[in-house]
């Protein structure tokens, strides 16, 4: 990250744990400094906020200024961490600091995977007083609508079509296509050690990666957003990888087409890590949030 960048050490207690549940928060500027709008970019399971720096560099090059949360995950032994329960508290309290001692009037919240659950959850129920700073919510290939098969399955998805599959299909593409622009070329490394980085998390830290996948496929969001759309009047819009091999995407799409036809279902091309990672699919989020 650039000098430019503010990263804040918080902390706080939370239901699930009687010790401090430590986080960092990022501020990154834009130019001129302008902290009255900002985009809020949540990552999902095992992702840390450097590896989604690509895709934080596109908005500050379109004048954005973006927040961001890492939350430490804890040992491989972690075990009795509600790993849930701590990522909604800390959303939560991250929320509360932007609002009142960064001061930001406006957020429209990017989340990716695992993190759209966390803002549902962090957005039921809250004080309608908090919905014009609110401005737009974006899920990005989001789990918690009935999109996995099970526990099992999804572990199994996970391992063999999206690490070995893709992986060896993006290295073969760019290792045999050497003409490709060299945008392609950079695509495809980033997509290599999106993958890789995700998968060496993963392992590091069964613990955590269990329980994350428990709620993964046992979560339903389907209530909680028709009440935030229909009844709180939040504005969402999903973005869905046509090649997503982590997450079933198609049921995503029939749930929004059949029930919220009210909400814009944007499709990309690629797979799960795509829209944050690759140019062409970043720009369309981008230009799709400017648009609204």
């Amino acid at each position: 990250m650039n000098s430019e960048v503010i990263t804040i050490d918080l902390a706080i207690l939370t239901s699930s744990h009687t010790s401090l549940v430590h986080y960092q928060g990022f501020l990154f500027p834009s130019t001129p400094l302008k902290w009255d709008r900002c985009v809020l970019i949540l990552t999902g399971t095992s992702t840390k906020v450097i590896d989604v720096r690509y895709f934080i560099d596109k908005f500050l090059a379109q004048g954005y200024a973006v927040a961001a949360i890492e939350r430490f995950i804890g040992g491989p032994l972690a075990f009795l961490r509600k790993r849930d329960a701590e990522r909604l508290a800390t959303l939560k309290h991250f929320l509360d600091h932007l609002y009142n001692d960064v001061g930001i009037e406006s957020i429209d919240i990017v989340a990716h995977s695992y993190a759209a659950q966390e803002v549902v959850r962090a957005l039921d129920g809250r004080p309608t007083v908090l919905l014009p700073r609110i401005n737009l919510i974006s899920l990005i290939n989001p789990s918690g609508f009935g999109n996995t098969s099970g526990f099992l399955q999804h572990c199994l998805r996970f391992v063999f079509l999206f690490v070995v599959r893709d992986y060896f299909l993006h290295l073969k593409r760019f290792l045999e296509q050497w003409r490709d622009p060299p945008e392609v070329k950079a695509d495809c490394r980033r997509v290599m050690r999106g993958i890789f980085l995700l998968f060496v998390r993963t392992i590091l830290n069964p613990g955590r990666t269990f329980k994350e996948v428990d709620d993964i496929v046992n979560c339903d969001l389907r209530p909680a957003v028709r009440k935030l759309v229909n009844e709180d009047g939040r504005r969402l819009q999903v973005f869905l990888s046509k090649g997503d091999t982590l997450i079933s995407n198609q049921r995503t799409k029939d749930f929004f087409l059949n029930e919220l036809p009210s909400v814009r279902c944007i499709e990309l091309p690629g797979n799960h890590l795509d829209p944050l990672l690759c140019q062409n699919c970043v720009h369309k989020v981008i230009d799709a949030l400017k648009g609204q």
